[in-house]
């Protein structure tokens, strides 16, 4: 592999021993990228190199990171469901960062999303009509009777 040095190829085969299945395993189960690394001896360059080696494995990693945001949402649901008064703001902190992981991990959980919403002003609307009636109507209005 270009680019790569003797013992980056001999991790990168280390990680192919393990297998795809296990390590995408982790990564549903809810491991951080930062501990998976340190597990599998190797830096994000790598790992980056690991994942575009094999078609369709950087679809599996992010299915596998898209099942850990739902495990991170409900331990959210959990939490908050189980919290008291004594461990109230201890829990709220927890909700909020299991929350965050959950919208990194996937997007149906990212609460900043912002919806589309679109407002419309009667009186904008009422100028714009009056305007372009100003403008195709020429002449006087006569009286009929």
């Amino acid at each position: 592999m270009t680019g790569v040095t003797k013992a980056g190829n001999e991790k990168l085969a280390a990680v192919d021993k393990i297998g795809e299945d296990v390590i995408f395993d982790w990564f549903a189960e809810g491991m951080t990228l930062k501990t998976a690394l340190s597990k599998l001896d190797i830096g994000y360059k790598l790992w980056g190199r690991w994942l575009r080696q094999s078609p369709g494995r950087e679809d599996r990693f992010n299915e596998a990171r898209m099942i850990a945001g739902d495990l991170y949402a409900g331990e959210a649901v959990e939490i908050a469901k189980a919290t008291s008064p004594e461990t109230v703001q201890a829990d709220r902190l927890t909700v909020d960062t299991f929350k965050w992981y959950a919208g990194k991990l996937n997007d149906n959980y990212d609460t900043r999303r912002q919806d589309v919403s679109v407002n419309i002003s009667l009186n904008d609307l009422h100028a714009q009509a009056a305007e372009l009636l100003a403008n195709t109507i020429e002449g006087e209005a006569k009286d009929v009777e």
